[in-house]
């Protein structure tokens, strides 16, 4: 999945048509993506669920005291346990303009769970029938197996489910992907469309709570080692030692303070490399593009 979503930030927008973000919506973005956190952190501050903030926003916070400039993610984390707890209050305590959905939910296809501005649209090339506004998205961290063996056959199947979503999921969103895509995309979304097919024999959202199942299989909540399946680097590259990653601190963003994983320098270093604190030129900053993005709905 990843590499696919490497292909989509590298296309040229001019060619495809497609809407790059302007510094003044890049505003606007940031501003709703902080009301999406706020109200996250109401509802768990209420009932003391743990969180924190994690990917482009915890190197920003540390880089930049808040958002990366050029950047619109915002990616925070929680473990099963807290994530199991958040999904029963939330629902009915969240601000109402907002949307929450979890994979395996009718017509969300993301194998990530999302928190959205149903005010605005922010349609991206990978589109689900449901959720097309500013989001904000929750990584969930699960237990691994403290056995060496377990924890690699472990992996093996989390892997497995993300190629099955993976497929799946770009058979679906397979004219659209060919419409923007560049040659070298269009490839590799017909190979996946191809599997996609193999797997067809059941539902995205089925696949998708399967999925789930396997990550959350293993009980142990004092595990030496946590994971989060659904990273950027999947099981293998997104494995964490619980004591570094599942404690807390906070630090300044931007005008608020949010918790942050304690270890924040080993997190950096293995998500970025030991360069993490030097900001890169600007030809090598990610584009933001939309199909279609309106911030005043």
């Amino acid at each position: 999945m990843g590499r696919l979503l490497h292909e989509i930030k590298t296309l040229n927008p001019e060619d495809m048509g497609l809407h790059v973000v302007t510094d003044e919506e890049l505003v606007e973005i940031h501003e709703i993506l902080m009301e999406l956190i706020d109200d996250l952190k109401r509802v768990c501050d209420k009932h003391n669920i743990k969180w924190g903030i994690a990917g482009g926003c915890a190197l920003g916070a540390v880089r930049h005291k808040g958002f990366i400039p050029w950047d619109e993610d915002v990616d925070l984390f929680i473990s099963r346990e807290d994530f199991n707890r958040f999904a029963e209050v939330y629902p009915e305590e969240k601000n109402p303009k907002f949307d929450f959905l979890c994979p395996g939910d009718e017509k969300y296809y993301a194998h990530i769970p999302r928190i959205f501005n149903t005010e605005t649209t922010a349609e991206m090339i990978q589109k689900n029938e449901r959720g097309k506004g500013v989001y904000i998205e929750l990584f969930v961290i699960d237990n691994t197996y403290d056995n060496i063996i377990l924890r690699y056959l472990h992996g093996i199947q989390c892997t497995f489910y993300l190629f099955v979503i993976s497929c799946s999921v770009t058979r679906k969103q397979k004219d659209d992907l060919m419409r923007y895509g560049s040659k070298g995309l269009q490839r590799k979304v017909k190979l996946r469309s191809f599997f996609g097919g193999l797997f067809a024999y059941r539902s995205i959202e089925d696949w998708l709570k399967k999925a789930i199942k396997c990550f959350s299989k293993v009980n142990n909540n004092h595990s030496k080692y946590v994971v989060s399946t659904t990273g950027m680097g999947h099981y293998f590259g997104e494995m964490y030692e619980r004591e570094k990653f599942l404690k807390f601190k906070e630090l300044p963003f931007e005008d608020r303070v949010y918790p942050f994983m304690i270890d924040t320098d080993s997190y950096l270093r293995q998500r970025y490399g030991d360069d993490y604190m030097q900001v890169p030129p600007e030809n090598k900053r990610e584009k933001h593009m939309y199909v279609h993005l309106d911030l005043h709905k």
